[in-house]
C-alpha cells in the first residue's frame, strides 16, 4: 500500500522548516523516530516505529485536517492484475494485462 513514509519526513521532519514543512512542526522525539523509520528495512519493526510518530503527533495536534481528497480510478474490466490501493495505485502497472477475449482466442 506504499511506504509509510510517504510525505512523513518532508511534511513533518524538523530539517524542512521553511520548505515543505510549512507548518513548522518541530518535535526532537518524532525527528529522531523518523529517521528510525526511513533507516529501519524490517516492515514490522517501521509500522511500530510510525505508529509512535503519528501518536506523538496526534497528542501535539500538530495540523487540524479539514479535508480528505478523494480520488476515483476507472479501468477496463479487460484489465487483470491491477491492484488499486491508495498512493500506490500505479505501484502494479507492471503486472498488469488483458484478458484474452472470446474472438481474440478463437
Amino acid at each position: 500500500l506504499g511506504d509509510p513514509d510517504h510525505s512523513v519526513y518532508q511534511f513533518w521532519h524538523s530539517s524542512n522548516i521553511g520548505r515543505t514543512n510549512l507548518g513548522h512542526y518541530s518535535h526532537p522525539e518524532v525527528d529522531r523516530l523518523i529517521e528510525q523509520g526511513r533507516a529501519e528495512s524490517d516492515p514490522e519493526a517501521r509500522k511500530r516505529i510510525y505508529r509512535e510518530i503519528h501518536s506523538l503527533m496526534a497528542g501535539d495536534r500538530a495540523a487540524a485536517f479539514l479535508f480528505f481528497r478523494r480520488k476515483f480510478h476507472g479501468i477496463s474490466s479487460r484489465f487483470e492484475g491491477v491492484k488499486a490501493a491508495p498512493e500506490a495505485y500505479y505501484l502494479s502497472m507492471a503486472k498488469w494485462y488483458l484478458k484474452e477475449t472470446k474472438e481474440e482466442g478463437g
